[in-house]
């Protein structure tokens, strides 16, 4: 969403929205919420405080965009097992990216007078106010502003800013966070990401990463060698991987291993079509195995939490075309079949715990299960 359009959302939800609360989402939209991150740990007690204080609504969204690749997340409608701990971590995470800066919140306070132009903003943010109030806010060196105290006597918010890149997947991390409470001290959970190619499994594993610091196994990583590639074992759905290497790798050493220690495997170079390097991944939180074929029978790992991701063949299509223009033969005629007929054979999307359909618009990622 443009910052056009979010203050439009905004005005409408919001319509006691005085000119300063207005400056102060175009701000968060062009800056982040990177100014609160001074301090991790005071942070992190700032934000149990909030969370504690303030009353769950089921009517709140738990979304709410702001432009800019930014969104503020409500605590009063946090996703369940969601910790405060995870959120500050996609907090401080989201507050090392780039957003518009400067340009993007003059863009922002254009878009203010322009919808003021249109009738479209708030009957207390007129243009004479907005100007009165910017000349104010320029002459205190601008920055960072509190809400107006008639929006935070009205509506009372707690939120966090964080980048939209997270929003979608906060069911995910509360399933994590639910998982990481319920195991045992020296347990080392494991969590897989299967799906259609193009679908966001590796951006989603980065994104896990970045918050939780977890080792990550990629399945690309046991690309099966030419010597295995049989016609009958390509014929067999979900063989299209080396198991075997990947079991004796990483499922039979993570089933001894304590919190804490660490994996090392082979990495298959599909160029030269050998093993040319090795990557050591650490088991603590928790195992992180991404890829296709991750859910795959032949795989002998426990999985505790499986997630599948999907997404139309029209947008797979689009994506491919867009990535992999020199591979695109490839993928439609032996790639997309492949899995297709591994998911079918094995019942992949039915038996996972979570699917989401990230086929549609980022904004709108759909959680089937």
């Amino acid at each position: 969403m443009n910052i056009r359009d979010c203050l439009k959302y905004h005005f409408n939800r919001y319509p006691a929205m005085m000119p300063k609360d207005a400056v102060k989402l175009v701000y968060q939209s062009a800056f982040g919420g990177g100014h609160l991150v001074r301090d991790e740990e005071s942070a992190l007690e700032l934000l149990k405080e909030e969370i504690e204080g303030t009353q769950r609504s089921d009517t709140v969204p738990t979304i709410e965009y702001i432009g800019g690749g930014a969104c503020r997340v409500n605590l009063a409608s946090l996703p369940y097992g969601l910790t405060a701990h995870t959120l500050m971590r996609i907090f401080v995470e989201s507050s090392k990216l780039n957003y518009g800066g400067e340009a993007a919140f003059r863009e922002g306070i254009s878009a203010i007078f322009a919808l003021i132009d249109e009738g479209a903003a708030p009957p207390a943010i007129t243009r004479e106010e907005m100007v009165r109030w910017l000349d104010l806010y320029y002459s205190e060196g601008g920055g960072m502003t509190r809400h107006s105290l008639e929006y935070s006597n009205i509506y009372t918010p707690a939120y966090r800013v964080i980048h939209e890149k997270y929003a979608p997947f906060l069911g995910v991390f509360a399933a994590i966070d639910t998982l990481l409470a319920e195991k045992g001290i020296d347990y080392i959970p494991v969590v897989t990401i299967d799906g259609r190619c193009s679908s966001g499994k590796s951006t989603l594993a980065d994104l896990i990463s970045c918050v939780y610091g977890c080792g990550v196994v990629h399945t690309d990583d046991f690309f099966l060698p030419a010597s295995l590639r049989t016609k009958k074992r390509l014929s067999t759905p979900g063989k299209n991987i080396h198991y075997e290497r990947f079991n004796s790798e990483i499922s039979e050493p993570a089933a001894t291993m304590r919190p804490g220690d660490i994996i090392k495997y082979g990495v298959f170079d599909c160029q030269c079509g050998a093993i040319t390097s090795s990557r050591e991944v650490v088991t603590e939180p928790f195992l992180l195995i991404e890829g296709s074929y991750s859910n795959s029978p032949d795989i002998t790992i426990k999985r505790d939490l499986s997630i599948f991701l999907t997404i139309t063949y029209e947008e797979q299509l689009r994506r491919i075309a867009e990535r992999n223009k020199d591979n695109f033969t490839d993928f439609i005629n032996k790639w997309i079949p492949m899995e297709e007929e591994y998911f079918k054979a094995y019942n992949i999307k039915e038996s996972s715990d979570l699917v989401i359909n990230t086929g549609k618009s980022d904004l709108l990622f759909e959680f089937i299960k």
